[in-house]
């Protein structure tokens, strides 16, 4: 018996003198909660199921920044990685640029006009044309104006899904519903050649000072981490 999903499948395995089973549930496609009931022998149990299309803990990342160049910033961009083993779909995601003066939005960029998901281990670079032109075949991409990025001291970018905050790095300072953890020191400012990337790819632990370092800029690939 199935309330509220009727795309799931149930497939009780009951142990032989025991009031135990193993459930195999087969969900739908739509992430949120569901409740399945479990009726068996006269028994029934009821259980809250979540449906979510990326492994518990596990999302999209901002997985590399450069916002800063020598003379004009004409190479400019965000990189955003799936550093799970499924394809995230990306609608309702978005990417965010944040005024670090007033935590005001300057800048919002709709990932799903990319394209429709970012496959497993896969990349999404938002970069100045120059940037978008490089990149490797087959990397989803949205083109960031020149200057698009403010320089700090703080910016900050974030990821939001549906209003949700998914993913954030601030640079030059702290800021609130952006920076996680511990800011950058300010010797990481990007005010040179390098990137700001997470070594390896992907890494989170959830402090931006511990997770990013400055390595040559690869937008679209793995990062330099060697």
């Amino acid at each position: 018996m199935f309330n509220d999903a009727d795309d799931f499948e149930l497939n009780p395995m009951f142990e032989v003198g025991a009031y135990s089973a193993t459930v195999t549930l087969i969900a739908p496609m739509d992430e949120g909660e569901y409740r399945a009931t479990i009726e068996a022998g006269g028994l029934s149990t009821t259980a809250m199921v979540t449906v979510s299309l990326a492994p518990a803990g596990a999302d999209l990342v901002i997985n590399e920044i450069d916002y800063d160049q020598p003379g004009a910033d004409a190479a400019e961009y965000v990189e955003i990685y799936n550093p799970t083993g499924v394809a995230i779909p990306l609608a309702g995601v978005v990417f965010e640029a944040i005024n670090g003066s007033n935590n005001t939005v300057y800048g919002s960029y709709n990932l799903s006009d990319a394209g429709a998901e970012l496959p497993a281990g896969g990349y999404l670079v938002i970069g100045n044309l120059p940037v978008v032109a490089a990149l490797p075949d087959g990397v989803l991409n949205l083109v960031l104006p020149n200057n698009g990025l403010q320089n700090g001291a703080p910016d900050g970018v974030r990821i939001m899904r549906n209003g949700e905050f998914v993913d954030g790095l601030s640079y030059e300072g702290a800021m609130d519903g952006v920076t996680e953890g511990t800011t950058l020191p300010a010797d990481l400012a990007d005010i040179g050649d390098d990137a700001l990337a997470r070594c390896p790819d992907g890494a989170d632990s959830g402090d931006n000072a511990a997770d990013f370092s400055l390595r040559a800029p690869t937008p679209g690939a793995a990062n330099a981490c060697n």
